[in-house]
């Protein structure tokens, strides 16, 4: 099946809302490939669209306003998703009515949707290596991470101890 064919009514061939190319992990679910998904790489996917990625070391975002943005930020990417999804399925179930196999199409779909609304949350305690929060998924294991190099991108502030301005490099 093709992308462009996912977003229309069967029915009436009019399109329902915008393609959408962004990849989510649900557990179990396959890429078109037929590779599983993996979490983190799709996380790492999403990361990559937003657009105050870079603004987390600026003195106007606190580190816990990053996280809470970011977290924001995923949720909103799964709100838009899920509801062009229902509108899909509204949209090619209606003429059904409410048979036993179309509710048990929208109860799916609501799981699987709190699943994929669960999937984004990102942890936030602190990491293990330098005490920023961390950006990995909420249910994740192992160490916490920031997915940064864990070192401070500041200028040294003991400007008398050094003939040049140099990095802080501590974490």
């Amino acid at each position: 099946m093709e992308l462009n064919n996912i977003t229309q009514n069967y029915d009436t061939d009019e399109p329902i809302g915008a393609v959408d190319t962004a990849i989510f992990f649900v557990d179990g679910v396959l890429r078109p490939s037929g590779e599983p998904l993996s979490l983190n790489p799709c996380l790492v996917e999403l990361r990559k669209g937003w657009e105050h990625l870079g603004d987390r070391y600026s003195e106007a975002m606190s580190e816990r306003r990053f996280v809470d943005g970011y977290n924001d930020y995923l949720q909103s990417l799964v709100e838009w998703r899920t509801s062009q999804i229902r509108a899909w399925i509204e949209a090619n179930t209606s003429r059904f009515g409410d048979k036993a196999e179309i509710t048990a199409l929208r109860r799916t779909f609501d799981q699987l949707s709190k699943e994929l609304r669960a999937s984004v949350v990102l942890c936030g305690s602190k990491c293990s290596s330098c005490g920023l929060l961390c950006l990995e998924h909420k249910q994740h294991d192992g160490d916490h991470n920031c997915n940064t190099n864990h070192m401070c991108p500041e200028l040294c502030g003991f400007i008398d101890q050094h003939e040049e301005a140099v990095g802080c490099d501590l974490p």
